[in-house]
């Protein structure tokens, strides 16, 4: 079994001090990060889907053994309860293409008042869209 460890994220004001030096740059933040941990999740893309511009710079500052894993937009899981998945499921994956072999897979959040049976037909047209073992539910 393969165990990877990190954290929802690198990008946090609190660890400028604790963890990255004081006078670190955020900017610098995912290298120092990715020195140190082997995998991060991509929350942030719950919120909005990042540009290609910002997933090609991810790509560029870790290591080729670092993994991603991003969050599912909410625009798909909360907003539209899974479905009209097309148009904002497209760009999602689009968006973290550059990524390359360095993401390992996709999260899926899921309001709590969606209840199974509403979801479970949802879930399995939107695992159609992945990769087997590409998404976490």
């Amino acid at each position: 079994m393969q165990v990877n460890i990190g954290c929802t994220g690198w990008g946090y004001d609190g660890w400028q001090g604790p963890f990255y030096p004081k006078s670190m740059a955020k900017s610098e933040f995912l290298k120092h990060y990715s020195s140190i941990f082997d995998i991060t999740e991509v929350n942030s893309t719950f919120y909005a889907i990042p540009s290609k511009v910002i997933t090609k710079k991810w790509h560029a500052e870790t290591p080729n053994h670092f993994k991603f894993t991003a969050k599912l937009t909410q625009t798909i899981t909360h907003d539209n309860r899974l479905g009209n998945l097309s148009p904002y499921l497209e760009q999602f994956l689009q968006s973290i293409k550059p990524l390359g072999t360095k993401y390992l897979l996709t999260l899926v959040q899921l309001p709590p008042s969606l209840s199974f049976d509403e979801a479970r037909p949802k879930l399995e047209e939107l695992a159609s869209y992945f990769p087997a073992n590409n998404y976490a539910i």
